[in-house]
């Protein structure tokens, strides 16, 4: 939702919604196999998206439900999450402007709340507190994350330049996405949730981008909230010059220094953390 504040056009929001990944299938249908534990899939009448953004986890859960809400402050997002929704002729999910403490539904209404790659954003205490009134008996919260990608090429690693783009821009980082990031949700809000009687449930998973090319690491990259808090502190120049010379050392580190970068083939990992946990 924070990273939010810079999509000002629905073009912005695209070029965002392009060069980010969508979680795996394998981690959605985790999701619904711990629901359907304690709930019969007859029963699977709402799920609530929160921080949906342009709806790419949204879209995923439309499959297992009668009714999905997305729900995200920021207005250009979720303009680019109907268009998405409707061009794909998903008809049973809806999109609304909202926040994460005032989800805008009924008492006990829903069989899921799930946020994925926004939880970091929120104050914990009062996203549980609403989480706990809009969850029927049995209901299950899933918060997931992605933290640093690794790209790599054949047996060429390239997570260390990653890193150390990152550690570049580190002073320029909103310290909600360290969370993620650094700690993979580890910090205290979230060892445990308040409604829940038993202990989360933690697991892991992996997205791989197998068709993607340096010039969309580099978009990536630039889709960061550090690097456009950085552009925005030390200016454009300064911002094109620590692009090009992590490029530079991409292209250099796969052989391919000449090479225009949108050419140069490379697979992108995403490192998933997922914690589920059930209404007591």
């Amino acid at each position: 939702m924070n990273d939010d504040q810079y999509l000002t056009t629905i073009e912005q929001a695209e070029s965002y919604n392009k060069v980010r990944p969508s979680p795996p299938q394998k981690l959605i249908a985790r999701i619904v196999e711990f629901l359907k534990e304690k709930l019969d899939e007859d029963h699977l009448e709402t799920a609530i998206d929160v921080g949906c953004g342009s709806g790419q986890s949204t879209s995923l859960l439309a499959p297992y439900f009668k009714r999905v809400i997305g729900i995200d402050n920021c207005q250009i997002q979720i303009m680019l999450a109907d268009v998405l929704s409707n061009s794909n002729f998903i008809d049973n999910v809806h999109y609304k402007l909202g926040e994460y403490y005032e989800l805008g539904e009924p008492n006990e209404s829903s069989q899921l709340v799930c946020a994925c790659q926004s939880a970091h954003f929120f104050e914990m205490g009062m996203f549980y507190n609403e989480v706990q009134r809009v969850l029927v008996p049995n209901g299950v919260l899933a918060i997931c994350g992605y933290s640093l990608p690794i790209p790599f090429s054949d047996r060429i690693m390239l997570g260390d330049i990653i890193q150390e783009a990152f550690e570049t821009m580190s002073p320029y980082i909103p310290n909600q996405q360290n969370h993620v990031y650094k700690h993979r949700y580890s910090n205290d809000d979230f060892q445990s949730f308040p409604f829940c009687s038993k202990d989360i449930i933690r697991e892991y998973f992996e997205k791989v981008e197998e068709k993607a090319t340096v010039q969309d690491l580099i978009g990536y990259v630039k889709s960061w909230s550090a690097y456009k808090n950085f552009k925005k502190s030390k200016g454009d120049e300064a911002a094109d010059n620590i692009m090009s010379m992590f490029q530079k050392k991409i292209l250099t580190a796969l052989d391919k220094a000449n090479e225009d970068p949108k050419n140069v083939e490379i697979s992108i990992k995403f490192p998933y953390i997922l914690l589920l946990g059930r209404k007591s």
